[in-house]
C-alpha cells in the first residue's frame, strides 16, 4: 500500500504537495492586491508613487505622466553607462556613419 502514496501520480494529485493551479491564481491575486494595489485608478497611482520614492533612495530616476501613461526608469547602471560612453559612443557612430556613407 506505501507504493500508491510514493507515486507521482498520487503527489501530483494531492492539493496539499501540489496545489491547484486556481489556488495559486487566488495566492496570486491576493500578493498582487496586498504588494503591488490596483491595476486601474487612484489605487494604482499612489502605489506608483510609493515606488518612484523606493527607486529614487536606490538612485534610479523615475518619470511618470498620466496622460498618456507612461513609466521611465534610468537605474544607476543605466546611467554610469550613459556618462561614461557618450562621447566614445557619438565618435565611434559618427566614424561608422561616414565609413557607410563613403561606399
Amino acid at each position: 500500500m506505501g507504493d500508491v502514496f510514493d507515486s507521482s501520480a498520487v503527489a501530483r494529485a494531492d492539493a496539499a504537495v501540489n496545489p491547484k493551479r486556481s489556488t495559486v491564481s487566488y495566492w496570486y491575486r491576493m500578493w498582487r492586491k496586498t504588494d503591488l494595489g490596483k491595476r486601474h485608478g487612484e489605487g494604482m497611482w499612489s502605489v506608483l508613487e510609493t515606488k518612484v520614492a523606493e527607486y529614487f533612495t536606490v538612485g534610479a530616476r523615475v518619470s511618470i505622466s498620466r496622460d498618456p501613461f507612461t513609466v521611465a526608469i534610468l537605474t544607476p547602471i543605466m546611467q554610469r553607462a550613459h556618462h561614461s560612453s557618450v562621447a566614445h559612443c557619438r565618435k565611434h557612430c559618427i566614424c561608422r556613419l561616414h565609413s557607410f556613407l563613403r561606399r
